[in-house]
């Protein structure tokens, strides 16, 4: 009896900086205050055979995942996610026709396209616009091309 709990000690003792080794390759990509700038939409063809879109960003998120290394700028949101992907996209759409910047996690894995992290949570990031007053009169600012 003694020995066996030896062996599996032993055992575990080489599991654990293994699973260490495991958890620390998972990567979750992150977009900070990214701009939309482009979403492909496929009707269908996701995991569970409905559709799914692509959103691509201006520039590549922070700490993608290896299966997501050839689209670093891009995550997919499926629809049959009954967690709102319909709202996902929607708020991604959103974000690419007013030009309000998102912060965008992913899951760290590419469940839904084989070589694009799949989305976890988005948020809008909402941006102030502070009224100027002159001479009594309010001028809202102007948008500016790009925003």
């Amino acid at each position: 009896m003694q020995h066996n709990v030896k062996q599996l000690t032993s055992f575990l003792a080489l599991l654990l900086p293994l699973s260490s080794a495991v958890a620390a390759d998972q990567h979750h990509g992150t977009w900070k205050d990214a701009q939309v700038a482009d979403i492909m939409v496929h009707t269908d063809g996701g995991p569970t055979g409905k559709g799914y879109v692509v959103v691509t960003f201006a520039a590549n998120g922070t700490g993608t995942p290896s299966c997501a290394s050839g689209y670093p700028r891009s995550v997919a949101i499926d629809f049959s996610t009954p967690g709102g992907g319909g709202f996902a996209a929607a708020v991604m759409q959103s974000a690419l026709l007013s030009g309000m910047p998102v912060t965008v996690t992913g899951t760290g894995s590419c469940s839904v396209s084989p070589t694009i992290e799949t989305v976890a949570s988005i948020q809008e990031t909402a941006h102030t616009n502070s009224l100027t007053i002159h001479s009594g009169a309010v001028l809202m600012p102007q948008p500016q091309p790009g925003h």
